[in-house]
């Protein structure tokens, strides 16, 4: 199914985005029946919320719930989220219509720009713009109806009310006569008026119009009303045009036979949301076309096609009224069981610290140097064909990965962890991201670890503390020490030529009953030279926060790689971009993963949410260096 349709299907869909409209929904309502104010957060008066500045669509809403409010108001607007149990209230639930008879979208708008005075509800006027919170509300307010019950509503509109107020509700119906009847479609003046506002008017003007409905028959017809002023998340947003994606399919493996008859699917995105899915099928030459696309700046496409069971596509697309045309090549591959080809392109290895524990995070690049995919093979041990090996060191404990689960993706046979997702050719075909505990006794620990491929660039940073003592027998060299958000790390740089094992030794470690010396409110912080040309990235989005105290990863989009240490702003600002745009080529071809079956609902929204929250916090690092250079008076 297509995430389009997959969207579109609020009877019949998986959970996920109904649910996670759920988490901001029953935020809104918690805060609008607080009561309660502040210097802060500003009183709501309907005159002063403007009209949004276009027509608000829930769909491009969806994500906005997922990423800020779904931990505590739960996937379904149930009020069931995760982080329910540390709230001293319960969430207010948005899948009852009874709890919006007496809320306005202006007032749900305020709440969620301002934030609650008990601070249960963050305001989000910071991170996000009156057009995104307006999709947000919208979105929210969708929850508690769907597409069949508007529809049914629509019928019962068009059948009694559309003669005098207009198909489209503008109040204009050939019945209305020389007085234009009250225009339904005017966001100013709807948004300010609750249901039971609205049905009390219709109560007071014409009783009898619908006295036959039922109660809920009644309400349905009044979110079809609703619906003149914004677009439901079954609707898509996406705007045809006079655009238009021209390509071919080759073939990328020296002995591969031709690509013949292959379907090409296209998909648009809007605010990093899937908003239309076209198909097509590739001629004898391997030659496709999509027609008739939007032009607008706002919307990007990703082509994709699944060849032997692999999905493969392009990386992001986007046309304007300039260039309104596009030619691009997608090679797809044959594939192979070998995986010798496999190399480490970049690594990086972080040692936390804490009582009687060490936090190990291990973030790879990987590049395949054939010309093949590089598939599943079948292990003694394994349930499914792997095709990566990472080792992990055998007193290891709590494994876990930033993207799947053991027992799942990812596999265990003895100490050695498994992929199992094909690793395409390319100099980085995939990024993982792998976490562990080596748990210690007294003040000293050692762990080994295999590497199972060479390679060809590893940082190693251990967290400082005083006294520690740090031993390694792999080929590092020491590059001084570097502070990065806060906590002092230890640097060392080098390359395995080949595969081979590493063994790491620490002395002076904190003890299981021991304080963190780096977190006493009296002590002194000892200043830290750091090595020469060494510059810590502009922001380090924390991906692992969930695997435990003290986490610290050096990624920029979900397992991309800043490893070379920017020399100049300039640099390092190309970085960014370059990491944003490869973020948002990985949502692309997540999306297309999902829609091609291979990945689950719940495991897609989750690696859909963590790299969409890393995208917002590169283009926030992007545009707080244009700023910066900006200030600087720096010209380029």
């Amino acid at each position: 199914m297509s995430p389009l349709r997959w969207l579109a299907s609020p009877l019949t869909h998986a959970a996920c985005w109904r649910s996670v409209a759920g988490w901001i929904a029953a935020a809104l309502l918690s805060i609008m029946f607080a009561g309660t104010t502040s210097a802060q957060t500003p009183p709501y008066n309907p005159d002063e919320i403007a009209a949004p500045p276009v027509r608000p669509a829930a769909m491009l809403g969806a994500s906005i719930y997922q990423q800020n409010c779904a931990p505590c108001h739960g996937m379904s607007g149930a009020g069931d989220g995760p982080q329910v149990a540390t709230l001293s209230v319960a969430p207010q639930s948005l899948d009852d219509q009874a709890a919006l008879q007496e809320l306005a979208p202006a007032a749900a708008f305020h709440a969620v720009k301002y934030g609650s005075a008990s601070g249960a509800m963050p305001a989000l006027q910071s991170t996000l713009n009156d057009t995104q919170l307006w999709h947000a509300v919208f979105y929210a307010w969708s929850l508690h109806t769907d597409a069949d019950r508007v529809a049914a509503g629509a019928a019962h509109y068009a059948e009694q009310c559309a003669a005098c107020h207009g198909v489209d509700g503008r109040g204009d119906g050939a019945d209305a006569g020389d007085d234009l009847q009250v225009d339904f479609s005017g966001q100013q003046a709807m948004n300010v008026r609750t249901p039971a506002a609205l049905d009390a008017g219709w109560q007071a003007a014409h009783a009898d119009i619908g006295a036959e409905l039922t109660a809920a028959e009644r309400e349905d017809v009044l979110e079809a009303i609703r619906a003149f002023t914004y677009l439901p998340p079954w609707e898509s947003p996406y705007p045809r045009g006079e655009g238009a994606i021209e390509g071919r399919i080759v073939q990328g493996s020296t002995d591969g036979a031709a690509p013949t008859a292959q379907e090409v699917t296209l998909m648009a995105y809007m605010s990093f949301t899937p908003v239309a899915t076209f198909t097509t099928t590739t001629d004898a030459d391997g030659a496709f076309a999509f027609e008739q696309l939007a032009t607008e700046p706002d919307v990007v496409y990703f082509v994709g096609t699944n060849y032997a069971e692999i999905a493969y596509g392009s990386d992001l697309i986007s046309l304007s009224p300039l260039t309104p045309t596009l030619q691009l090549e997608i090679p797809v591959y044959e594939t192979t069981t070998d995986p010798s080809a496999l190399r480490v392109n970049r690594m990086q290895w972080v040692v936390d610290q804490q009582p009687g524990a060490l936090r190990v995070r291990q973030i790879l690049i990987v590049s395949n140097d054939q010309d093949r995919t590089v598939v599943g093979r079948a292990l003694d041990g394994a349930e499914r064909p792997v095709t990566l090996a990472l080792p992990a060191p055998a007193n290891a404990v709590d494994l876990e990965f930033q993207d799947g689960a053991l027992g799942a993706r990812y596999q265990q046979v003895g100490d050695v962890l498994y992929d199992t997702t094909p690793l395409r050719p390319g100099a980085q075909s995939r990024q993982v991201l792998m976490g562990y505990t080596i748990p210690f006794e007294g003040t000293t620990a050692a762990f080994t670890t295999d590497f199972a491929y060479p390679v060809d660039a590893l940082t190693l940073l251990v967290a400082d503390l005083p006294d520690l003592d740090v031993e390694t027998d792999a080929p590092l060299e020491a590059v001084g020490n570097q502070m990065v958000q806060g906590v002092a790390y230890r640097v060392w740089n080098g390359q395995l030529d080949a595969s081979q094992s590493v063994t790491l030794s620490l002395q002076n470690l904190i003890p299981a009953a021991g304080a963190d010396p780096r977190q006493a409110p009296a002590a002194v912080a000892t200043p830290i030279a750091a090595a020469p040309d060494v510059a810590v990235t502009p922001s380090i989005p924390p991906l692992f926060a969930g695997l435990g105290v003290g986490a610290l990863v050096l990624v920029i989009g979900g397992g991309i790689l800043y490893w070379k240490y920017a020399h100049d702003k300039r640099q390092a600002q190309q970085t960014l971009l370059d990491a944003k745009e490869r973020l948002l080529t990985e949502i692309a071809a997540l999306d297309d993963r999902h829609a091609q079956g291979e990945m689950d609902d719940e495991t897609w929204s989750a690696e859909r949410v963590a790299l969409m929250r890393t995208v917002r916090t590169v283009t926030a690092d992007i545009e707080r260096q244009t700023a910066g250079r900006k200030s600087a008076g720096v010209r380029g």
